[in-house]
């Protein structure tokens, strides 16, 4: 009878490990991409458990390789006074050191390097997506999405 109670605690256990596994969410997929000659990521849509939505990022961080940032923006959730900027508007476009109506701008765009490595980090309401780059290198053009002023 043990025997059988440690088989079913077993399988209980590996079923429960599956399904939390299975539920995570998986990073959000960010490219970096031109719409015309301006520098830009792409952001892909939030997965749903029906369908997928365009995506609502709330941070944007651009750092160059193992030493400084190069542009930061996000929402600034919590406060009252910009409550009304908490649920942000669809984009799957961010434009390199755009401003946001509400968003709080920690570090002001500088000019990228050609030839130096990037992090890219932005989230969204699909989670994380992370970015290694190097700028100058040839970039597809955006595809057609959402950009919001």
């Amino acid at each position: 009878m043990q025997t059988l109670n440690k088989r079913l605690a077993t399988v209980v256990l590996v079923t429960v490990a599956t399904l939390l596994m299975s539920c995570s969410p998986r990073p959000v997929e960010i490219q970096a991409c031109l719409v015309g000659e301006k520098l830009a990521f792409h952001v892909e849509n939030t997965r749903g458990w029906f369908s997928d939505s365009v995506a609502r990022p709330w941070s944007v961080s651009v750092f160059e390789y193992r030493t400084k940032s190069a542009w930061e923006t996000k929402v600034p959730y919590g406060l009252a006074e910009n409550r009304e900027h908490t649920y942000q508007p669809q984009r799957s476009i961010i434009l390199y050191g755009d401003r946001y109506a509400g968003w709080e701008i920690p570090r002001e765009p500088e000019p990228l390097s050609r030839g130096k490595a990037y992090v890219v980090t932005i989230w969204s309401d699909g989670g994380q997506g992370m970015l290694d780059m190097v700028y100058g290198t040839t970039l597809p053009p955006c595809p057609d999405g959402s950009e919001s002023p």
